[in-house]
């Protein structure tokens, strides 16, 4: 039975484990927390005329709504903890701004802008494509509880009648994006996401939201 020489022995254990401290430095450099700001555009393309109409009925005479902007500005906070280089967990804070309309109450001869507006906070699974050291795809799949209120003031002389309606629920929340690191830590990320049936027909209307955003993320 042959001896393995002790210098080979230690010169193993040593190799083991530089290699096993190697890949756990690795695997934390991987790992952390994250957050960042986005800004971009969300828009409600099932938002319509007719159905704020009906959500309108709630609180007014019949209306006549017109010029329905079915988007606007948004913006986002996130934050979140990777697990590794593949997945992680996120939060965002969306706003979502005014979506303007018009509207017109014939029986009361009052006219007045209304809108359409509100916010949601999502909580999603992130899954991560690294492509290279500094490019990376990432899909997202997980939840969203939304807030958003239908506002009205149509106006005759001096008297000016007021409907607010809100909705609140919650939403499948899905998205695709893209990253760059430009520098240590830091990198800019694309993405697009999706809500569906946000919002109550008879209070607010109800539409799907789709939302574009560009942001910055920095890596603890």
């Amino acid at each position: 039975m042959h001896r393995v020489p002790r210098q080979l022995a230690l010169l193993a254990v040593f190799t083991g484990s530089a290699a096993f401290t190697g890949a756990l430095h690795a695997a934390e450099a991987d790992s952390g927390l994250y957050a960042g700001v986005a800004l971009g555009w969300v828009s409600a393309p099932d938002l319509s005329a007719s159905g704020i109409d009906a959500a309108l009925a709630s609180g007014l005479p019949p209306s006549q709504t017109s010029g329905v902007t079915n988007g606007s500005t948004a913006w986002q906070v996130f934050a979140g903890y990777r697990f590794n280089r593949h997945f992680a967990f996120e939060m965002s804070y969306n706003y979502i701004s005014d979506m303007g309309f018009t509207t017109y109450v014939p029986s009361l001869s009052a006219i007045g802008a209304g809108d359409w507006s509100g916010y949601d906070v999502d909580g999603v699974l992130v899954a991560s494509l690294p492509i290279g050291e500094r490019f990376a795809v990432f899909g997202k799949a997980g939840a969203a509880f939304y807030d958003v209120q239908l506002e009205a003031m149509p106006t005759t002389g001096s008297v000016t009648y007021k409907f607010v309606g809100e909705a609140t629920g919650w939403s499948p929340a899905l998205g695709v994006g893209a990253s760059f690191t430009f520098a240590e830590g830091w990198a800019v990320r694309a993405e697009w996401d999706m809500l569906f049936n946000v919002g109550n027909s008879n209070t607010t209307g109800r539409s799907d939201l789709s939302r574009w955003l560009v942001g910055v993320m920095l890596a603890f």
